[in-house]
């Protein structure tokens, strides 16, 4: 057998492999078919104060969003952080027509 045969089965079948075991886990897994298809990210962002609810621009702060951080659980306890007068934070998503909402820990 040749080195190019030998490199393209070894190629192939690493590129099957490897998604293929990674869909098996926790989802959505980083190297697997389903790794954005599960992403859920909010259309929306807010912090609610004690005299107002207002409009977040989070752009600036989150970059790109990604399918492999847990948004819910990172995003929160920062914008909470950022501005210290939210009680809560607010994130809507398309398949909810209620925010979910995250207190602020004090």
């Amino acid at each position: 057998m040749n080195f190019r045969r030998v490199f393209f089965v070894t190629f192939l079948a690493v590129q099957i492999l490897v998604p293929l075991v990674q869909a098996f886990g926790p989802k959505p897994t980083r190297f697997a078919w389903q790794m954005f298809s599960g992403t859920s990210v909010p259309l929306r962002v807010q912090i609610r104060t004690v005299t107002e609810v207002r409009d977040i621009d989070v752009s600036g702060m989150v970059g790109n969003w990604r399918g492999d951080l847990n948004l819910e659980k990172y995003l929160p306890p920062f914008l909470c952080k950022r501005f210290p007068e939210a009680s809560s934070v607010l994130l809507f998503y398309i398949e909810s027509d209620q925010p979910q909402e995250f207190p602020c820990q004090r």
